[in-house]
């Protein structure tokens, strides 16, 4: 125990140095290439949805065939 407590009191050398940093330069990037899970949030999605639908009323406002926007409306919606 008296040797661990002496080596701490000793001054680090160049080499020990070097390990160290590489040592805290891998497990910095284990930690950065370990991505947080996705996941969706409610108001986020709302937020999305809402974009979407005030696209497709500029886009029927603009467009002259009513069938031919229906039709394709329909479409996106039964794909979201």
């Amino acid at each position: 125990m008296e040797k661990l407590l002496e080596s701490h009191a000793e001054e680090l050398s160049s080499e020990d140095l070097t390990k160290l940093d590489k040592q805290i330069l891998s497990e910095d990037v284990e930690e950065a290439e370990t991505p947080e899970p996705k996941g969706f949030i409610t108001k986020e999605m709302a937020d999305g949805f809402r974009l979407i639908e005030e696209g497709m009323f500029t886009f029927k406002q603009q467009d002259a065939n009513t069938a031919r926007f229906t039709k394709i409306h329909r479409g996106i919606i039964e794909y979201l």
